[in-house]
């Protein structure tokens, strides 16, 4: 006798044939079931609206994922989603940039774990052409910082598709030409979103960054219309001292500047309320779904 069908044709047995043949298909259910999110507590949802269910959310918006099965017929999965609390008016303003037509150099600054990183990571995803984050100098010596600094930037460089075969960069003019040479081979003419976080961390002592910083952005992508730059960092001080009240050469050249404050009460009350996940269980055909 068959198996008798319980979850788009597949019994217990089948079920752990798919798992071991691959976990991307169960996480297809899985993000069918995610995007059926009623309003009440506990809802019965039929097979039918989960085959209909054609629109999947990103699976990069899961934070925390399981699958386990319990009794013939049975399947709970359980997950966790991220979603971005508040900076409505933030967001809007850095996609308004995005749709602009002229070079943006944007300072993104507050203090640390306020979310300045996630901002700009969940605003853009996959739409970066390059994405860098300098070093903490915590727990590297002072005396090899720099070349720290240096051969970090040049990985990143080499992640996001630089085919410069010579040797990493000595000092930070031939780091930001090799930025140049980098964005000028993958220029399409859209728009290339290039962000650099934690500014602060990579002007080390002597290291001259603030002048390669000016030199880059003053011959070059001061004038290519289709660069947005997002600079972040959270000493405020350098932030503010070194790059947007700068009197040097980077004087008045930072377009746009975005301070982000901490979330408000109403805020907080969200983010904590968002941290709950959801549980489905699926038996016999039917799927109960209800949050923890």
């Amino acid at each position: 006798m068959p198996c008798r069908s319980w979850l788009g044709g597949a019994c217990r047995c089948c079920l752990t044939n798919k798992i071991k043949a691959g976990l991307q298909q169960l996480r297809e259910v899985a993000l069918r079931i995610l995007i059926l999110r009623y309003s009440n507590k506990y809802s019965r949802i039929s097979q039918n609206k989960i085959q209909n269910a054609l629109v999947l959310p990103n699976i990069s918006d899961i934070i925390y994922f399981e699958i386990f099965t319990k009794n013939e017929g049975y399947l709970k999965i359980k997950y966790e989603v991220k979603k971005m609390i508040g900076r409505k008016k933030e967001v809007a303003e850095l996609e308004e940039l995005y749709d602009g037509t002229q070079a943006e150099l944007v300072a993104v600054y507050g203090r640390r774990r306020i979310g300045k990183t996630y901002l700009v990571e969940q605003t853009f995803k996959n739409r970066f052409a390059f994405r860098h984050a300098g070093l903490s100098p915590v727990e590297h010596e002072k005396k090899g910082m720099l070349e720290a600094q240096l051969n970090h930037f040049y990985h990143s460089l080499r992640s996001f598709g630089l085919k410069e075969e010579g040797k990493c960069p000595s000092n930070w003019l031939d780091a930001f030409f090799m930025l140049q040479q980098l964005l000028e081979e993958k220029d399409d003419g859209n728009r290339q979103v290039v962000f650099i976080d934690e500014l602060p961390w990579m002007d080390t002592a002597r290291s001259g960054f603030i002048t390669a910083l000016e030199g880059f952005w003053n011959n070059w992508g001061a004038h290519r219309d289709n660069l947005l730059m997002i600079v972040c960092g959270s000493a405020n001080s350098w932030m503010l001292d070194k790059l947007i009240n700068n009197h040097g050469g980077l004087y008045g050249r930072v377009t746009y500047e975005i301070r982000l404050s901490p979330f408000s009460l109403g805020e907080c009350e969200q983010f904590f309320k968002s941290k709950k996940s959801f549980i489905c269980t699926i038996s016999k055909g039917d799927f109960l779904w209800h949050k923890t």
